[in-house]
């Protein structure tokens, strides 16, 4: 058996943030690049915290990331292609992108830092020197510090913002050492690749010069008219939200949004209205006391369920209706009401609810005429569309990296 001493590998995360504060910069000091390389933590303590506040100008490395993308395709321009949707034929990459911060000359940088560190196996260190670190034991300790970091960085939001005013970019890594050799491994990155997979567009075919001409500029007047305005404006907001929580709440409205237009055209709910005003009359005999407390809330029994009203919104747009939809709610609801969720689940739920705003705001303009895609038909002719995602229900539409 190997005789190893207590605590003798440390497993060190590291957790930063980056931010252009809106502050006086005449009195910083000039960012010296060490600052932004070198690791700060204390072995004697489980927590460590660093904040430092320079100016530029200042372009410095701070490791690389993966970008997964998808590129060919029999289609020569795919439209109403969609994020981690591949159009046919087309093929998955995958690229090392290398990220840096940039600080202007006389700007000023603000950074969080928090390490945490905690006991690991010598064999877990030994992995790490041999360049096949055990990223799965680790990442507990590594999601503990950067949630450490954002808590420490929302406290800064409420305390000082304009510390935080303007984000710039962060990283989160770990390494291990060997308190007793005094030999540490090198920095393992371990970025998650977000589900928002990117298609690499050709867009060759419609350009005359450095003029782009498709249907959405040929089409621009009538696009103009008669488009959902808010639900396209949530669409535009979210493609540039990396926070999924974000991306999921935007996408969700856009649901809610044509879900609501078409329950105002349905025809009244008889029979529920039959069925609450029967329990009234049973309050008014059996409860009169709860009478007015029970007409005070009459409406909350009379409103149509938002699943009901998303089925009549799919139904009207010919498009298929699945029961994933209750659990893409049960996420919105958690985060609406800031309780707790599971992260996999909103990663699914996303893509499933991305998918059907996408489908919504398609057939809203088709409904109205606007083809962006192929002749325009009529509305009786148009094909019900099943959305991709539930021929993939429960699986999981994500891709987490290893080191990098």
């Amino acid at each position: 058996m190997r005789d190893e001493k207590p605590n003798r590998v440390r497993l060190i995360a590291l957790s930063q943030a980056w931010f252009e504060p809106f502050v006086v910069t005449d009195p910083l000091p000039v960012v010296d690049a060490q600052w932004m390389s070198q690791m700060f933590v204390s072995l004697d303590a489980e927590i460590s915290v660093r904040a430092w506040l320079g100016r530029g100008a200042a372009h410095h490395p701070i490791g690389a990331t993966a970008i997964l993308f998808f590129q060919g395709s029999d289609e020569s321009y795919p439209v109403f292609s969609q994020p981690s949707l591949s159009p046919k034929r087309s093929s998955v990459r995958l690229a090392k992108v290398p990220r840096t911060v940039t600080i202007r000359d006389e700007s000023a940088i603000f950074c969080v830092e928090v390490a945490k560190s905690a006991p690991a196996s010598i064999e877990m260190f030994e992995r790490a020197m041999n360049d096949t670190p055990d990223a799965e034991a680790a990442q507990s300790v590594v999601d503990a510090t950067k949630a450490a970091r954002d808590t420490l960085i929302g406290a800064f939001a409420l305390y000082q913002y304009p510390l935080v005013w303007r984000y710039l970019d962060e990283r989160t890594g770990y390494t291990l050492l060997d308190i007793e050799t005094q030999k540490a491994t090198k920095q393992w990155d371990r970025p998650s690749a977000d589900n928002f997979i990117p298609f690499l567009l050709d867009a060759r075919s419609k350009l005359s010069g450095a003029i782009l001409r498709d249907r959405v500029v040929e089409l621009a007047s009538a696009i103009i008219d008669v488009a959902a305005r808010e639900p396209l404006a949530f669409l535009k907001d979210s493609m540039w939200h990396s926070d999924l929580r974000t991306r999921f709440l935007l996408q969700f409205w856009i649901i809610e949004y044509f879900a609501d237009q078409v329950s105002r055209r349905l025809p009244v709910d008889e029979e529920n209205r039959r069925f609450v005003n029967a329990l009234e009359t049973l309050v008014a005999t059996h409860a009169p006391s709860d009478l007015e407390r029970f007409k005070s809330r009459k409406g909350e029994l009379l409103r149509r369920p938002l699943a009901e009203k998303v089925k009549a919104c799919l139904d009207h747009f010919r498009i298929q209706y699945d029961a994933l939809f209750k659990r893409a709610k049960r996420v919105r609801d958690d985060l609406s009401h800031g309780s707790g969720y599971q992260q996999q689940e909103l990663v699914l739920m996303e893509h499933y609810v991305r998918e059907i705003a996408r489908y919504l705001l398609q057939r809203d303009l088709e409904f109205k005429g606007v083809f962006l895609e192929g002749q325009a038909r009529p509305v009786d002719e148009l094909p019900t569309i099943v959305p991709w995602f539930v021929g993939k229900a429960g699986k999981e539409q994500s891709v987490s990296f290893g080191p990098i």
